[in-house]
């Protein structure tokens, strides 16, 4: 909002900033500010004029969206092309080492033929759930396809610990 009326005051003639403010409520809220010069005779800007519109509801059903499409719908992990992305920006972004890990559901294919893709679902879920547990927050757990999983853990090279991730996999 400082930069738009920053820029305002410089001579721009219209413009609109959003920005997340606390209401009288004491709840954070989005706000559109939309705003316009007005300039006397001599092309001076004299005054801003504006409107500030509560665009809170659009900015939560645009953000759900956008966590959606990064989310795998069965599981709720990251999605294979999230997942990617998120290792790829770790790696070279911030140039941190890790491991890699992938894991793929042996013979899951008899569970969902023998038992039903509902309760191979469930499985699938309560994998996930497992998974997501094992691991810390900043780590990085996706599912990649159908029964394959796969997770990053940024800064961990001790195998030691790898080891005891993988045991623990196992075991779930």
């Amino acid at each position: 909002l400082i930069n738009l009326f920053e820029e305002l005051k410089a001579g721009l003639k219209e413009g609109y900033a959003e920005a997340r403010l606390v209401n009288k409520f004491g709840k954070q809220v989005w706000y559109k500010a939309s705003m316009s010069t007005i300039f006397d005779e001599s092309g001076k800007p004299v005054k801003v004029v504006g409107i500030l519109t509560d665009i809170d509801e659009q900015k939560c059903k645009l953000n759900s969206a956008e966590e959606s499409a990064k989310r795998d719908p069965l599981t709720q992990l990251f999605n294979k092309k999230y997942t990617k992305d998120l290792i790829e920006m770790q790696i070279e972004c911030t140039c941190v080492y890790g491991t890699f890990l992938m894991i793929d559901i042996d013979n899951f294919k008899g569970v969902n033929d023998s038992l039903g893709h509902l309760y191979g679902d469930a499985v699938l879920s309560e994998l996930a759930r497992s998974l997501k547990s094992l691991f810390r927050d900043s780590d990085i757990v996706g599912r990649i396809g159908g029964d394959e999983f796969a997770v990053f853990m940024g800064g961990v090279r001790d195998l030691k610990v790898i080891q005891n991730k993988a045991d623990m996999i196992l075991k779930v």
